[in-house]
């Protein structure tokens, strides 16, 4: 029996086609709900449609952007880090009086010889410290720009007369300065004062002793500057200036050498060999 109305489907015509076609949808979904393993749609916690199976692994484009962004997060961190210790070495060269039982505690009226002490700055090609020795440092000049700066913190609690340079220079090749055409290639000793930012407009915040010119004889040499006398110092414009060379001397940041030709400090670099610079001793008394 079937219903008022109703049709049949075995023998379709024109007038019970449209419930036949209805009739065999609905046939067709209900076969396809009981069919086994079928890949289900289902609706996600969050409203969404997955139509992906349990367990099947994600692909690579759909876990690249996760990773890129991991990526990019690793990257900044690196980068930070690298900037982070750049700007603690510094800060530990500009503090030589630590009292922390993880510093090393530098006396006033001192030159430290002590491990990593000693740094460089300003100098492509380098490395940050130079290699200890028992008595000093020495270090390779390299193949380009340059060796510019070396330095050591050191406070003065009292005056001073004498600075002396200890040195040694040996191997082969030719010394360039990096503001070449110049005279020859050498060194001095500076005097930093506190609160300098090696800006040309604190004129009176550095001064340099007479340069030495560099020669690769393997003697060992001494050089011995006054520091009572203003006329052996000059400042960032080559003058000499005793009031404020005194003041520089009272408020001492930093002592070392600098390297350079026409210019000190504007770097000093070998071609066609190696040659190395020791300092064996450098004595503020």
């Amino acid at each position: 029996m079937r219903a008022a109305g109703q049709r049949r489907c075995s023998t379709p015509s024109t007038c019970g086609r449209k419930y036949c076609e209805k009739e065999t949808r609905k046939s067709s979904r209900t076969r396809r709900q009981v069919l086994p393993d079928q890949p289900e749609s289902r609706e996600a916690s969050d409203g969404r449609t997955d139509s992906v199976l349990d367990g099947a692994p994600a692909t690579f484009e759909e876990m690249k952007k996760p990773l890129l962004l991991v990526l990019l997060f690793a990257l900044g961190i690196g980068r930070m880090i690298r900037e982070a210790w750049a700007l603690l070495s510094l800060v530990l060269l500009l503090s030589a009086c630590a009292t922390t039982p993880n510093k090393t505690t530098i006396p006033n009226d001192t030159v430290s010889f002590v491990k990593d002490a000693w740094v460089f700055s300003f100098s492509p090609n380098m490395p940050a410290h130079l290699t200890s020795t028992a008595t000093g440092w020495y270090f390779d000049f390299p193949s380009s720009d340059g060796v510019h700066y070396v330095r050591v913190p050191y406070h003065a609690a009292k005056s001073h007369q004498t600075l002396t340079i200890t040195y040694r220079v040996t191997g082969t090749g030719k010394f360039i300065s990096v503001d070449a055409p110049c005279r020859g290639a050498g060194f001095s000793p500076i005097l930093e004062r506190a609160g300098d930012t090696m800006s040309a407009a604190q004129e009176w915040y550095r001064f340099w002793g007479k340069q030495i010119l560099l020669v690769a004889d393997g003697q060992i040499h001494t050089a011995v500057y006054r520091l009572d006398d203003s006329t052996a110092w000059t400042g960032v414009f080559g003058k000499s200036n005793g009031s404020e060379l005194s003041t520089t001397e009272k408020n001492l940041m930093a002592v070392g050498l600098t390297y350079g030709g026409c210019f000190a400090g504007h770097g000093v670099y070998v071609e066609g060999g190696k040659i190395r610079f020791e300092l064996l001793g450098f004595a503020i008394k």
